[in-house]
Order: structure tokens, then sequence, then C-alpha cells
């Protein structure tokens, strides 16, 4: 089950003191080849206080897409503490390379062999 931006919407609201009133409004899905994504809006009022107007993007992406993005993070992170303690300059391009290398292109590559083999067994299961 994706997660949702209204989640966050809500905790937002909850984080700023919001204990009335509360109006959303979404954009229609945009399709995509492996997602989809809205538009939301929606207004906060504080008691006695202005209302105020918080806005996100909800993405719903494939499954793949999930795991990749997974890792890809993981990858950026992990190089990103390992150069800030190894005390040289922090390269937030040479991390995204490196995710490019190690994450996806691994990913994608092993995917393909993986499903091959699984069809194979399954079908002389």
């Amino acid at each position: 089950m994706p997660t949702t931006m209204r989640s966050l919407v809500i905790a937002c609201a909850m984080v700023a003191g919001a204990t009335t009133g509360m109006a959303e409004t979404a954009t229609p899905w945009s399709e995509g080849y492996n997602s989809r994504a809205r538009l939301i809006a929606g207004t906060v009022t504080k008691p006695g206080g202005p209302m105020r107007t918080i806005a996100g993007v909800e993405i719903v992406m494939a499954d793949g897409w999930k795991t990749i993005t997974k890792v890809f993070v993981l990858v950026i992170v992990l190089d990103l503490v390992y150069q800030f303690i190894t005390g040289g300059p922090v390269l937030v391009r040479q991390s995204i390379i490196l995710a490019i290398l190690l994450a996806v292109i691994p990913y994608l590559f092993l995917r393909g062999i993986v499903t091959r083999i699984a069809r194979i067994f399954r079908g002389h299961a």
C-alpha cells in the first residue's frame, strides 16, 4: 500500500497545531509509464489564527521502482557518510554516479536474469 501525501499533510497540520477545519483538493492522476502523480492541496485553520495552505505531490510508483529507489537512496547516504567521516570534500555528484553504478545497473541486469531462470524452473516444476 503506497504512502500518500494526504498522511503527510495531516501530520504537518497536527505538528503545526491545527485543531479545526481541513479542506483538501487533489488534481486528477497524471499517468506515466511506471508511475502516476497528482497535486494535493489543503487548508488548515488554527483556533484564533490565520488559515494556512499546505500543498504536496503524491507519487505512486510500480513495485520495482520502489525497491530500486530504496537501494539507490541507501547507497547515496552511505557514500555521503563515508565522505564526511574520511574528512575529504563531500561530493554529491560522485555519490549519485556511484549509486547508479552500484544499485541501478546491477538491479536491472540481475532482475532480468533471475526472472528468466525462475520461469524455467517454474515451467519444469
